[in-house]
């Protein structure tokens, strides 16, 4: 659940995007001592942030990402110092990885997470405009990650509010929307407020039961090698998997299975919260590639050899990895269990 804290720190650190938007507008450059004063803000941001996660119930894997982001963004100030453009290339890349991270943990709606997201981003899109020039896809990206991030604020903050029986501000409203970044402090206070109840907004987040249970049995398999969870999922492999087993942008992956040779996670299946999503190669014949879990609930679920069959013609191949001979019989374990689970929940 967030805390007041939490959504202050992310009011800041929309604060400081907004001022690196505007100011590219303006003069579509930026100098070493305007970029290490910005990772200089974000950094002690972060800081704030950590602290903040290292009070709460964040998985001790999470939190050492937060931690690297966090070291990679002082990384490019060090590398600053010296005027290194070569091996500020580099650290540029490194920051990207775990910026992609923190993406794909924020669209898990671990919204913990979103200001490393924001502010690792706008240190890369300045850490570009210091090299030369932005690119313009991170500057589109960058300018709707504010813009989606306001409205998600706006719409939980209006939500405590009428649940709360308070009158919603539409003079802030309409200053946040206008990038006032002034406005972006009203938001933790109103929050504040003695006769509102913080813990709605922990409330209308809090994912069902089938949802809970759900990883729940997938973590007991997350050891066996070429298996992961959400939060230990290398991001390569999570991006790969998503692109060959077409796997929406908007769509949790809960558990990854790799069942490639070489480690790519091209081939494989993911357990997501809509349903099982997989990808074969020529070896395998199937006639989809996605259930969702009402229709999974029925299969019969056969190991062959090498292939997971799901009945009906659909089959998940395993032969290149997924954990080996025991990697091959957990799976259908896991998919056993997942199917009690779904009947159990209606």
């Amino acid at each position: 659940m967030l805390t007041i804290l939490d959504v202050e720190i992310i009011c800041l650190g929309l604060g400081l995007t907004i001022n690196l938007i505007e100011f590219y507008k303006e003069k579509e450059e930026i100098d070493v001592g305007q970029l290490t004063d910005l990772i200089d803000s974000t950094g002690s941001l972060l800081k704030t942030a950590l602290h903040n996660a290292g009070e709460e119930d964040v998985p001790s894997i999470e939190r050492d990402k937060m931690e690297e982001l966090s070291a990679r963004l002082k990384g490019i100030e060090k590398v600053l110092n010296v005027e290194d453009r070569d091996r500020l290339q580099g650290c540029i890349r490194h920051l990207e990885e775990s910026v992609d991270y923190a993406k794909n943990r924020y669209d898990e709606e671990k919204y913990r997470w979103f200001v490393f997201y924001l502010t690792g981003k706008t240190v890369v899109f300045a850490a570009h405009a210091y090299m030369g020039k932005a690119p313009f896809e991170i500057q589109g990206e960058l300018f709707q990650i504010v813009e989606d991030a306001k409205i998600k604020l706006l719409d939980e903050t209006a939500d405590i509010l009428i649940r709360s029986g308070k009158k919603i501000p539409w003079h802030t409203v309409k200053n946040i929307l206008n990038n006032k970044k002034a406005a972006l402090g009203e938001i933790p206070k109103l929050l504040s407020a003695d006769d509102i109840n913080w813990d709605m907004l922990g409330t209308a987040r809090a994912p069902g039961q089938f949802l809970e249970k759900l990883h729940e049995i997938c973590n007991a398999y997350g050891e066996i090698p070429d298996f992961y969870m959400s939060e230990a999922m290398p991001v390569k492999k999570e991006r790969n998997a998503r692109e060959c087993f077409k796997i929406p942008g908007d769509e949790r992956i809960i558990f990854l299975c790799d069942a490639t040779v070489f480690g790519s996670c091209k081939l494989g299946f993911a357990v997501c919260e809509k349903g099982l999503y997989w990808a074969v190669d020529w070896t395998t014949d199937t006639k989809r590639t996605f259930l969702t879990w009402k229709e999974f609930a029925t299969r019969e679920i056969v190991l062959n050899e090498y292939t997971v069959s799901l009945g009906e013609g659909d089959n998940i191949g395993l032969a290149g990895g997924g954990g080996g001979d025991e990697g091959r019989l957990k799976v259908v374990s896991l998919f056993d269990q997942i199917q009690v689970l779904v009947m159990s929940d209606g």
